[in-house]
């Protein structure tokens, strides 16, 4: 018996002495002086996602000592100091919703000699890091980026190893910006160094099924530069190795959206959901789809758990008091009232981990990694952080000043910060500009004004909140104001709609006229009760010059100056609403089939003819459609025009245009030789768009 407890007793010291040590190393307050960094320009803002909870370990032999390193907290605190600021720089495109993901692909610890005979051994530790950049959701690009750091080897050390990560990490996020702005300002030559990546991966002998990634990166890049061929055979090729890939039929469906084939997109995102009913990007891709293609109803029940998104398809509907109480669910569980930090503590230290853009605590000079040693007269060492939270908290307006201590100065600092109302997600003035316009289509101007100032002030760079703010300036009487605010957001049908009410207001009538003319035709079939209200606000402003201008070519005709009436009636047609427009090429029917040779072709628009045919004879049917809408441009009564529309877009399976098109050609041609024919073609058309093919 006492040989075997002796026994017993030499192998569990044996295993103790065997098991290794673990120190969990978690940042702190910053140590190294803070260096600026230079942001390169980029084209678009972008968001950072970082799972805090991420942690890497390494083990080193010669100690018998695992690091395990809370590499997700190291990554949200020091992109917050060093990639934030660059990224929070550039145009918002909060449709889009681009961000990019960070997360730790490798790390490294050595125990490294001294750089010389009397100083003490280092501890080094070295990182690579995963980035990976997403556009609508799916991965755009992905690249690595290194870093290393050397900390003298202290009796604790696990300090060591947290100093040496600081600067491994911070070396490392400080060069993503630059590659960031290399990728994004360039995609075409992005899609390039994609492909020979591609190219080198499969050559050292990586079979594809590895290469998924690679492939859906060159999916969404072909899809945005317009290579939609090369786009839909990246995203097939991750499907042909592996026909349950979510991300694949995610970029497909975008790349088909892309290209307003809304029946293969919604195929390809019921895929992706039937595989994963509960992933969040195929279900918010499936409500965007529905809501381009003015299916409200439906994009409300796709949109209906996803709370940034749940008032949009109600505010299309024109259920706006609806729209505004969704809103504000989730403004509700967005806006705090403080100052705008996150803040964790690392032994008895606490410090910041984050400071929120255009926060109080940005004004103020706050950076990640300044340790908060007192609050409002009060030592808060040793605090739990949810304590010194609820200290920064209070009323809007209110001070509260804070005793900062900072690596690179002499001794801590004094900071007072006034306490405004944060914004905890970044969509919030998104949210808040789409509450603003559903409080004025209510008639609740006070709240209308107050949320567009909220939603500027939060973000200005926020083209809703841009939008908001200049329909705010003309209902103030302040159109001209509200035209600079515009001329800075990227054009989209809405914007035009605002730019076209802001010149009409300030009595440019003829300007409003050629923005008036230049909305893409699908505005004016609108079904979003948003968009109707704001076309029909420009379309009030436009009538007395319509009015004038219809009138003007009629006492042309009365004349006898033909071609100069008809020149008058192509510009009315600019202007003309539904109605109008039918209306007129009632009357030009009438007048073509007296005169004929008034509309012939002219030469121009021939070429155009010509140029379409060519393009529709090879199959490229969308460069078609545009010689064709370039030859309507130069001959906007020519019938044959409308026809050759409307079966172009057969051919693309857009029924909605095509019957809108041939319906056109029968109004000015009603006793075509073909009438019988295109009426039976509307029908089967009509009953196609109702199966859903």
């Amino acid at each position: 018996m006492k040989v075997r407890l002796f026994l017993f007793g030499f192998w569990a010291v044996f295993v103790l002495s065997c098991t290794p040590a673990t120190f969990t190393v978690a940042p702190g307050p910053i140590k190294e002086a803070y260096k600026p960094v230079e942001c390169p320009s980029l084209p678009f803002a972008l968001d950072i996602h970082v799972k805090e909870e991420e942690t890497a370990s390494d083990f080193l032999a010669k100690e018998n000592v695992i690091y395990s390193f809370q590499s997700g907290k190291y990554l949200k605190q020091l992109s917050s100091l060093y990639l934030r600021p660059c990224l929070d720089r550039g145009p918002e495109k909060e449709e889009a919703l681009p961000f990019v993901s960070l997360s730790t692909g490798d790390l490294k610890v050595k125990r490294v000699a001294g750089p010389s005979l009397l100083s003490s051994d280092r501890i080094r530790v070295e990182v690579d890091l995963d980035v990976h950049v997403f556009y609508d959701l799916v991965v755009l690009y992905r690249f690595s980026v290194s870093g290393s750091g050397e900390a003298p080897v202290s009796i604790l050390g696990s300090e060591s190893a947290r100093k040496a990560a600081e600067q491994a990490y911070a070396e490392a996020i400080r060069k993503i910006p630059p590659k960031l702005a290399e990728v994004l300002s360039d995609l075409k030559r992005s899609k390039t160094v994609k492909e020979r990546e591609i190219e080198a991966k499969l050559k050292l002998g990586q079979p594809p099924s590895q290469l998924h990634g690679d492939f859906v990166a060159l999916a969404n890049l072909c899809r945005l530069i317009k290579a939609y061929p090369e786009a839909l055979s990246a995203a097939k090729r991750v499907i042909e190795a592996d026909p349950k890939d979510c991300a694949a039929y995610e970029a497909l469906a975008l790349t088909y959206m892309d290209r307003g084939d809304w029946r293969e997109a919604e195929k390809s995102l019921k895929k992706a959901l039937e595989i994963d009913p509960k992933r969040n990007v195929a279900t918010v891709l499936l409500g965007r789809l529905y809501l381009k293609s003015e299916r409200y109803e439906e994009a409300a029940q796709a949109l209906s758990r996803v709370g940034s998104f749940k008032g949009l398809p109600s505010l299309h509907m024109g259920r706006f008091k609806e729209a505004a109480d969704y809103d504000t669910q989730f403004l509700n569980d967005s806006i705090t009232t403080g100052i705008g930090v996150r803040i964790d503590k690392s032994e008895d230290h606490v410090f910041i981990t984050e400071v929120m853009p255009s926060s109080p605590a940005e004004k103020a000079g706050l950076m990640p990694g300044d340790e908060i040693l007192g609050v409002n007269g009060q030592s808060v060492r040793g605090f739990e952080p949810t304590k010194v939270l609820e200290a920064l908290r209070g009323e809007e307006g209110s001070e509260v000043s804070l005793l900062v201590k900072r690596s690179g100065w002499d001794k801590p600092q004094h900071i007072k910060v006034k306490r405004e109302r944060i914004a905890t997600s970044r969509l919030v003035p998104w949210v808040l500009s789409r509450r603003a316009l559903a409080f004025r289509a209510l008639g609740k101007k006070e709240e209308f004004i107050k949320d567009a100032e909220a939603a500027y002030k939060l973000n200005p760079r926020s083209k809703w909140a841009k939008s908001v703010m200049a329909i705010a300036l003309m209902d103030m009487g302040r159109p001209l104001e509200a035209l600079g605010l515009l001329e800075d957001v990227a054009e989209d049908p809405f914007t035009g709609l605002l730019k076209g009410i802001a010149y009409a207001r300030l009595g440019d009538m003829r300007k409003a006229s050629e923005v008036y003319a230049e909305l893409p035709e699908e505005l004016h079939y609108t079904q979003s009760a948003l968009f109707r209200g704001y076309l029909s606000d420009l379309q009030a402003h436009l009538k007395p010059y319509k009015e004038a201008l219809l009138k003007e070519a009629k006492a042309q005709e009365g004349k006898g100056l033909y071609k100069d009436a008809i020149r008058g009636y192509a510009e009315y047609l600019k202007l003309a609403d539904q109605k109008e427009a039918k209306e007129l090429r009632s009357y030009i029917a009438d007048l073509m089939a007296k005169q004929p040779h008034l509309f012939a072709l002219p030469e121009e628009a021939r070429r155009a003819v010509i140029r379409a045919e060519a393009y529709a004879s090879e199959g490229k049917l969308e460069k078609a459609i545009e010689e064709y809408k370039e030859a309507l441009k130069l001959s906007p009564f020519f019938p044959g025009l409308y026809k050759a529309l409307a079966y172009s877009y057969a051919q693309l399976k857009d029924y909605r245009k095509a019957i809108r098109n041939l319906e056109i050609y029968l109004e000015l041609y009603p006793d075509a030789p073909d009438a019988r024919a295109a009426k039976d073609e509307l029908y089967r058309w009509e009953f196609m768009m109702q199966r859903g093919d």
